[in-house]
């Protein structure tokens, strides 16, 4: 796109080729380039963010990084001690580990979830630290794969009467969730740690920079957690050995990666995605707590002043996206409509609340919240 040439001082209807001012853009694709060129016609710099999706080849190494599994083994990790992993282990690492030789305990006095027990005693000091360390999950003995086709022939090969008895060796292998010791570990073992997981993943995700972690934990509840013991296999790697035979199930080397500021959760920042929780949350305590019993007004102001942030930036997502795709007057039109109509909808709704109340300071507050407003449309529209 080229910005549109101005006449010259000196011609007023002639163009000077010297005083011609070219202005390339370049962009991936058509929208791209129609949003740049919206933004250069107010004199907005350029944008980084994009309102359609990059292509996954043209992004960098370190944002390919953010979106990986934790299943891929890298050649030389480097040294696990960072600061990141020694705060890993000052957070959850030492109480998950302790969580664990618990459950193991639990699962080893059932008797029947002895093999669970030493599950958890592995993971143990697996998840105290996880880094330079892999799970995986390991092929099942042909033993038990034949024990367990074995298991369906009830009939007899000359047509006589079939006698019915109880195969113990066979019930080991004969599913597993068919397992005495899986129903124990499923009503005593799991749902401590899932929960126990579910708190880890939650807190690590809030803090963006240890979002690694949170990956850690689902994955942990998810895969490793619903596999049979058997199966489970835990190794530490070295810098000489030979690539491992098995599924890859968890490979983690760093427990905090700065660049998460960069991540996205279907297109939306994931600073964007932590803060629309807190929009339910105000709703509630506007609605339920008008008397203001269980929290004061500060708090609720706080909240609602955090809570517009992840709307607003949904809003100004949704009018870049459609005047990339149309023009800027569709998207002026949009924003005016669940912008300015919204906001003079609050300021009618105050003024008519203060004047039933015979209350002033909604006056003023609407007067502020004007006076913001126009000084803001002042400085930014030029």
């Amino acid at each position: 796109a080229t910005s549109t040439p101005t006449c010259c001082q000196q011609h007023s209807e002639e163009v000077c080729e010297s005083c011609v001012v070219k202005t390339t853009l370049t962009a991936e694709n058509a929208v791209e380039a129609n949003k740049l060129s919206n933004n250069y016609k107010f004199g907005f710099k350029k944008w980084k963010s994009h309102v359609t999706a990059r292509p996954w080849e043209d992004r960098s190494e370190i944002v390919k990084e953010l979106y990986s599994d934790l299943n891929v083994i890298r050649g030389s990790g480097g040294s696990t001690l960072t600061c990141g992993n020694v705060l890993y282990l000052l957070l959850f690492g030492w109480w998950l580990s302790l969580l664990y030789i618990l459950v193991a305990a639990v699962m080893f006095v059932t008797v029947m979830g002895a093999p669970y027990g030493q599950l958890c005693w592995d993971l143990a000091g697996y998840f105290l630290w996880p880094f330079g360390k892999v799970i995986q999950k390991v092929e099942v003995p042909k033993s038990h794969q034949a024990c367990e086709a074995g298991v369906g022939e009830s009939s007899a090969l000359l047509g006589g009467p079939t006698a019915l008895r109880w195969r113990p060796r066979c019930w080991v292998g004969a599913g597993y969730w068919h397992r005495a010791s899986t129903a124990a570990w499923l009503c005593l073992g799991y749902p401590v740690l899932a929960l126990a997981h579910g708190l880890v993943c939650v807190t690590a995700w809030l803090l963006i920079l240890l979002i690694p972690v949170a990956k850690l934990s689902a994955r942990a509840t998810s895969r490793v957690l619903l596999l049979p013991p058997e199966r489970v296999l835990i190794r530490r790697l070295r810098m000489t050995e030979v690539p491992l035979e098995g599924e890859v199930i968890l490979c983690c080397y760093r427990a905090a990666n700065p660049y998460y500021y960069k991540y996205a959760v279907d297109g939306i920042n994931v600073f964007a995605v932590n803060l629309l929780p807190l929009v339910l949350v105000t709703l509630v305590l506007g609605y339920v707590d008008s008397p203001n019993h269980l929290t004061g007004s500060a708090v609720k102001f706080t909240l609602a002043l955090l809570s517009i942030m992840p709307l607003s930036y949904y809003i100004g997502m949704a009018i870049a996206s459609i005047s990339a795709q149309s023009n800027f007057a569709v998207g002026a039109v949009v924003n005016a409509t669940f912008g300015s109509i919204t906001e003079l909808t609050f300021y009618i709704t105050a003024l008519i609340k203060g004047s039933r109340e015979g209350n002033r300071c909604y006056a003023e507050v609407v007067k502020s919240a004007l006076t913001g407003t126009l000084v803001g449309c002042v400085l930014f529209v030029p």
